[in-house]
């Protein structure tokens, strides 16, 4: 069993991830956090082609606060149903 959680999520822009990213880390929730490059993903959209630049956030975090973590970012995400992801963290 794992203690450990990569929690991720995307932002509309750069101000918006560091917003996510810092909020995170002064409530305690994440030990470490990650800004990464943007990257420009082609998705549909209600029935529509859309293509955007998004920022992706990855949070390292405990068990102890991974629905926490979960919370925070759905309340502090600017997206009415953000998606945010968790994967287990294994050492080997």
């Amino acid at each position: 069993m794992t203690d450990r959680f990569f929690v991720t999520t995307s932002a509309p822009d750069a101000a918006t991830a560091k917003r996510l990213a810092d909020s995170a880390k002064e409530a305690g929730l994440a030990t470490v956090t990650r800004v990464h490059e943007p990257a420009a993903p082609f998705r549909w959209h209600v029935g529509e082609p859309v293509e955007a630049e998004e920022w992706r956030v990855t949070f390292e975090t405990t068990a102890d606060l991974r629905v926490r973590l979960e919370a925070h970012l759905v309340a502090e995400h600017p997206a009415d149903n953000p998606v945010v992801t968790v994967a287990a963290l294994r050492r080997f």
